[in-house]
């Protein structure tokens, strides 16, 4: 019950910082696009914004990424946000948005996919074997019960025949970027991230990269929310072209297109 206490406060709270951050910009005025975004996303969105802008003539910083879990960005979202645009990394989400009445009709693309990998700490004794890494210690994994990484690796290890033996070495982490930290800092013996997130961090070593038919299709999707900016429609557009493919690619996601293949 307190855990679930504790999740609601953060939602609260990240709602009420932003309605205060960003209250001229909900009343109207052109002020950046809010990009609420998986916080797997966080390098992709912040380096598409200087080419995004230059596109739309407009100087840097006309975006503002807002990061977290994709499940407590929807929440925040439905309950009036001042976000333009949303991205996730599970399609459940977008669900829940669109049932709720607050994406735009027509909106909604698939834009990247990515992989998920076993990684150990840099200096550590790095096993070859993925299974041997993940039976040293404690595992370090987004939260299964609502981050869409962790459950993408819960459906892996189920499909191992791991879950069940592991589950006392998990660590549930707020959100992918957590776990990924858990491991660079030695907290844990090994961790499950997605392959974009092990190649931001120089801290931390690739172990192996799991195969897709372990879990369900790792799928990108990003919409335009109701009521949002003019910008907003253009910079989901701007996701599923080539200056943002190239991008997706440099940070080791797939482009829609190799996603879908």
């Amino acid at each position: 019950m307190s855990r679930q206490v504790g999740r609601r406060a953060a939602i609260l709270s990240g709602l009420l910082s932003w309605v205060l951050a960003a209250g001229p910009a909900a009343a109207g005025d052109s002020g950046p696009l809010n990009v609420f975004a998986a916080a797997s996303l966080t390098d992709l969105v912040n380096r598409l914004d200087d080419g995004f802008c230059t596109e739309q003539g407009r100087g840097p910083g006309c975006t503002r990424g807002v990061f977290g879990a994709s499940s407590i960005l929807a929440r925040q979202v439905a309950q009036g946000a001042p976000a333009d645009v949303y991205l996730t990394a599970h399609e459940e989400w977008m669900d829940f948005l669109e049932s709720s009445g607050r994406i735009e009709p027509g909106s909604r693309v698939v834009f990247a996919g990515n992989r998920l990998v076993v990684v150990q700490p840099v200096g550590a004794r790095v096993e070859t074997d993925p299974i041997a890494a993940l039976s040293g210690g404690r595992i370090a994994v987004a939260d299964p019960d609502h981050v869409p990484a962790g459950r993408y690796a819960r459906e892996a290890l189920r499909s191992l025949g791991l879950w069940d033996t592991l589950g006392g070495q998990i660590i549930p982490a707020d959100n992918v970027r957590q776990a990924l930290f858990l491991v660079a800092r030695g907290e844990v013996s090994a961790g499950i991230v997605y392959l974009s997130d092990a190649l931001a961090s120089a801290r931390v070593s690739v172990v192996a990269i799991l195969p897709e038919t372990l879990h369900s299709p790792i799928r990108y999707t990003a919409a335009v929310l109701r009521g949002g900016e003019p910008g907003a429609r253009e910079f989901v557009r701007f996701l599923g072209g080539p200056r943002a493919g190239v991008t997706l690619t440099e940070l080791g996601f797939e482009t829609a297109r190799a996603s879908n293949d």
